[in-house]
């Protein structure tokens, strides 16, 4: 008796299992439940940054927030993958750009763009080079805060014009790129348990 198989669809004289099109919709609707997700949880981050974080003093840097949004767009990279990251980035710029404006430059958003790359490039580096662990990413979210903030210091300079580097360096990138550090526990974590939750689903491959 002749067994044919296609697209995941077994078939066995007159008895067919659609197990291939049930897989390909919980893919589907794995993709899209992170997607809110993700955008509910930048949005949160953002409201939290421009807020809550911005009017505490932390470790007497009383001016300075850290990046969350960021953080969350490296650590979604090095745990879901490049693709997943540089759509994340994406979103992420854009949820910053509407909360700061301070990457705006001629009225073109320039924020979704960078976010996109750090994000691309934290699923692509951050196994191959990097051990895949937190410390790892305390590394990565080190030279991805440091990346941004020498972005906007370029685009302070095309905007307003000279600007001191060792008043932005100690007023500005330092005490953003330090915290953002001490943070990043807190976001990576989080987002690792939530990709071995949905890992654990055997529906899923």
């Amino acid at each position: 008796m002749k067994i044919q198989r296609f697209r995941g669809v077994d078939s066995y004289g007159d008895r067919t299992l659609h197990t291939g099109g049930y897989s390909e919709k919980r893919q589907t609707y794995r993709a899209v439940k992170l997607l809110v997700l993700a955008l509910i949880t930048l949005c949160l981050l953002g409201g939290i940054q421009t807020t809550l974080l911005a009017k505490i003093p932390l470790f007497v840097l009383p001016s300075a927030s850290p990046a969350l949004c960021l953080l969350f767009v490296l650590a979604t990279g090095c745990v879901f993958g490049e693709k997943e990251g540089g759509i994340c980035g994406c979103f992420g710029g854009i949820v910053a750009e509407c909360l700061s404006m301070d990457a705006l430059l001629g009225g073109i958003m320039l924020l979704p763009l960078v976010y996109a790359v750090l994000g691309y490039a934290s699923g692509v580096l951050f196994q191959k080079i990097l051990a895949g662990n937190l410390p790892s990413f305390l590394v990565f979210a080190a030279v991805g805060s440091f990346f941004d903030g020498g972005f906007r210091y370029i685009l302070m300079i095309l905007r307003i014009g000279a600007l001191p580097p060792f008043s932005f360096l100690t007023h500005g990138l330092l005490p953003v790129w330090i915290l953002t550090v001490l943070f990043s526990p807190l976001i990576y974590l989080p987002v690792r348990a939530v990709k071995r939750k949905f890992d654990k689903d055997p529906l899923v491959t």
